[in-house]
């Protein structure tokens, strides 16, 4: 028998993940170790290497469907192995149903029909035929309000012809994208936040210039130096680190830092494990490399960690401030608005400065204001002061 091709867990809280495309059709050979299919799972769009060596034998959960841990999705083998019965699961047609709705006619003329003078004539002017109608008099005789009810359903029975031509025209106008996928994940988790957590946003403005000028000699990004300063950040206020189970409000030992970015499926959250151990330099290299992967759609199950906070830029795309949506379950969310020359009083004086604004969206169920706003002041403060990041 074949070696079956498993869903893996690929996070600890993971239950159901969606194969989002086979690198592989049945048929094709496949090596032990080799990329075989996509899975996408809450966290990210995650690569998954053959179990075995040989050939693709059957594939029993396509590309766009979602399937539990531990279910089978396929199997591979050696030419004509027998594989598991779950493959192909048999549908059993059920009977035929009409095409049309609930026949009314009964056999016979309509001479033969028994009909009421009043109905003959109501049924000629309005072209009905009398076999088409069911008769509800003494003996099956058709009365003047059985033809007005069979005008009634035809009439009705028109309009219903007309309002889907109607809105077949309007679909024809535009264009539906499935809701699937990276898509789907983000737009239940979004709706599951909006529900759940009483979320509060609060900003504060950064001096953007002390690292401004330390990329002039170390080649790290914005977002990495945010990243660092999160996670000290994180050190000194632990409660932003927290996620709420039920009752009690768990607080995580380690500080995984997840950076929402687009990747070659759509958004994805990259995580840097531990990040508050690093170095600003490693920290920039590991984004960055991690980045390069999500984009290729090559990240490897190793590299898929659940972030115990997260940061998110849309400075990048020109945004000035903004309200980002907590990841649930964690309690907060940090959003780097642009890094732009602006106006600032300095002594006195009015001179140009280089500001971002960090926007910090908390679940106020279990943040309290002055811990998010200690968290902005030591974030700000470390990028302010990059020494304290090296």
């Amino acid at each position: 028998m074949g070696t079956p091709i498993k869903m893996p867990r690929l996070s600890k809280g993971m239950e159901t993940g969606t194969v989002l495309e086979w690198l592989k059709a049945p048929g094709e050979e496949v090596r032990e170790g080799e990329p075989l299919f996509h899975v996408l799972t809450e966290k990210a769009d995650v690569e998954v290497q053959a179990p075995g060596s040989g050939t693709l034998l059957q594939v029993a959960v396509p590309a766009g469907e979602e399937a539990g841990v531990g279910a089978v999705l396929g199997w591979v083998g050696e030419p004509g192995e027998v594989v598991g019965a779950a493959a192909s699961g048999e549908v059993k047609e059920g009977p035929e149903r009409p095409a049309g709705g609930k026949e009314r006619s009964k056999a016979g003329s309509d001479e033969r029909r028994k009909a009421s003078p009043v109905a003959r004539r109501l049924a000629s002017e309005h072209g009905l035929r009398l076999a088409a109608i069911e008769g509800s008099g003494p003996q099956g005789m058709i009365t003047k309000s059985d033809v007005e009810e069979a005008v009634r359903i035809r009439e009705e029975s028109a309009l219903g012809v007309e309002a889907e031509d109607e809105r077949q025209e309007q679909q024809d106008q535009v264009e539906r994208i499935p809701l699937k996928g990276i898509r789907r994940v983000m737009a239940e988790r979004m709706a599951l936040s909006k529900r759940t957590a009483a979320d509060v946003t609060t900003v504060v403005d950064v001096d953007m210039g002390a690292v401004q000028a330390l990329r002039e000699h170390v080649a790290v990004t914005y977002t990495s130096a945010v990243v660092k300063a999160a996670s000290l950040g994180l050190r000194k206020h632990p409660i932003l680190n927290a996620t709420l189970d039920e009752e009690e409000i768990v607080l995580h030992k380690g500080i995984h830092v997840g950076v929402a970015v687009d990747s070659a499926r759509g958004l994805t959250v990259l995580t840097i494990a531990d990040a508050d151990q690093k170095s600003l330099r490693q920290i920039d290299d590991e984004l960055q490399g991690l980045v390069e992967a999500a984009k290729r759609g090559t990240l490897q199950l190793e590299e898929v960690e659940t972030p115990t906070f997260t940061v998110t830029n849309s400075g990048v795309l020109g945004s000035l401030m903004f309200t980002p949506i907590i990841n649930p379950p964690q309690s907060g969310i940090l959003g780097m608005g642009k890094v732009q020359e602006t106006p600032v009083v300095r002594d006195g004086e009015i001179v140009v400065g280089v500001v971002m604004y960090l926007c910090l969206t908390y679940d106020h169920r279990i943040v309290e204001g002055a811990e998010a706003v200690g968290f902005l002041q030591a974030v700000k403060g470390c990028l302010e002061d990059p020494v304290r990041m090296m």
